[in-house]
Parts: structure tokens; C-alpha cells; sequence
């Protein structure tokens, strides 16, 4: 995940750099490297973990959150444009992402289990921490 998250803020950076070049080719390969970053991060883990284990109450209320995120992202993108250009408004993006990676590398923990832990003991109630 943190991976994912890391390389989503380079390929940001590689957006500000191609667009100060005037590459636009280079500007599609790192929007579409992008979206093959987010496979691997922390955005689809959310709502899939969402659906699963949450009251239908609490998806409500988290799908009321990413539309209000939503909404808030267009306005903030909007003056962001406006004020400091492209490059500007990427360049905060991605300097947001790279605080999100080491924010997500140095609180989150890891929830995973060993495969060999469910191989022994497959009847055993695996708590996750």
C-alpha cells in the first residue's frame, strides 16, 4: 500500500515535469501510471473493506464523506489552477500524497497474518492488531 501511495506522488511530480517540458505524451503515460499506482494503494482497499465489514449506517456515512471530499476537490482544484497554474496544482497534489505515504508508513499498522500462521492452526480465531 505504502508503495503504491509513494510511487502515486512521483508520478504526480512526473506530471509537473513533462507539463514544464511540454511533453503531452509524457503527460498521459504518467496520468495512466497513476492510475495503475492507485490499484496498488490505499483508494479501491477502502471501499472494498468498507462493504464488508461495515452496518449499511456507516456506508452511508462514508459515501457522504468522499462525495463531500469530492465537491471540496473541485473547488480547491479550481483556484489552485487559477492561482499558481498546472504545475502548481500538481505540484500540491503530489506534495500531499507524499505526506499520506510517510503518514500511512509511520502510523499505520500492518493487519496481515502470515499464510504459515493459517496452515498450522487452520481453527484458530486470527486477531488482527
Amino acid at each position: 500500500m505504502v508503495i503504491g501511495m509513494g510511487l502515486m506522488s512521483l508520478s504526480l511530480f512526473g506530471i509537473v515535469v513533462f507539463y514544464q517540458l511540454q511533453n503531452s505524451i509524457g503527460i498521459i503515460a504518467m496520468i495512466g501510471f497513476y492510475i495503475f499506482c492507485f490499484q496498488g494503494s490505499m483508494g479501491p482497499i477502502t471501499f472494498i473493506h468498507v462493504i464488508e465489514t461495515c452496518h449499511p449506517s456507516q456506508i452511508g456515512f462514508v459515501s457522504f464523506t468522499l462525495f463531500f471530499w469530492n465537491i471540496a476537490m473541485c473547488f480547491l482544484g479550481t483556484w489552485l489552477i487559477d492561482t499558481f497554474g498546472a504545475a502548481g496544482m500538481f505540484s500540491f497534489y503530489s506534495a500531499c500524497t507524499l505526506f499520506g505515504t510517510f503518514y500511512m508508513q509511520i502510523f499505520a499498522k500492518d493487519t496481515t497474518f502470515a499464510e504459515d500462521d493459517w496452515k498450522i492452526n487452520p481453527q484458530s480465531d486470527i486477531e488482527l492488531t
